[in-house]
């Protein structure tokens, strides 16, 4: 075994003095060394200010895009989209849905024109069934995947849904009024229904649809 010597354990345990002393000369050279000053580079502000007129160029014509492509995506959707009109407001819309599924699949199917009582938002109020007195009806807008479904489902103009007899036509047109054979009628009670007029006009021909215009928000 080799003897031990003194000083042993502190080159052992101990820090290194040569190391030590490396550590602090490199500390001390990093420390007085000179800062290194960075040239100033010089802002053209008519580059600036012609820079921002091009991005907001750009973020202009991609709206312009968005708001393109969004128009032709409801054109599209409006192809596919049927009308019922004078609907019973309590009806089940889950029941419209099934009936109109016999003419092909259903994307949507939604009620509106319904007269709100209160000032409440109108989902909140349809949620509660704030209903006007004025008006019992509402409209339903279904909207099919297909865009053949559409002239399938015209079909149901003139049947009676919930007892009503409804009229359909298609969201994008094709069932317009033909002029010589329609009759305008003004001044009547807000409670005439549909069903009272083509009562009342069936006894001189044939009705193929009626169409009272009501407030949106009232129903009346």
């Amino acid at each position: 075994m080799k003897p031990y010597n003194k000083g042993d354990l502190s080159s052992v345990f101990g820090e290194n003095k040569k190391e030590k002393d490396t550590e602090e000369k490199a500390t001390i050279a990093f420390a007085t060394a000179p800062a290194v000053v960075l040239p100033k580079v010089k802002v053209d502000k008519k580059e600036g200010r012609k820079r921002k007129e091009r991005n907001r160029d750009n973020d202009a014509n991609a709206n312009k895009r968005k708001k393109k492509v969004k128009v032709v995506d409801d054109e599209e959707k409006t192809k596919r989209t049927i009308f019922i009109g004078n609907v019973p407001r309590d009806f089940d819309l889950k029941e419209i849905k099934k009936l109109c599924r016999t003419f092909g699949e259903v994307e949507s199917c939604r009620m509106r024109s319904v007269g709100i009582a209160s000032h409440r938002p109108k989902k909140v109020a349809v949620a509660l069934k704030e209903f006007t007195e004025d008006a019992d009806t509402a409209n339903v807008y279904v909207v099919f995947k297909q865009e053949e479904s559409v002239k399938k489902s015209m079909i149901l103009n003139g049947q009676k849904i919930g007892g009503r007899i409804v009229r359909v036509d298609a969201a994008a047109g094709g069932g317009e009024f033909d002029g010589p054979c329609c009759i305008f009628l003004g001044d009547l009670p807000f409670k005439c229904a549909d069903d009272d007029l083509i009562s009342a006009l069936s006894l001189f021909g044939k009705v193929e649809r009626v169409r009272i215009v009501r407030d949106k928000q009232t129903g009346a």
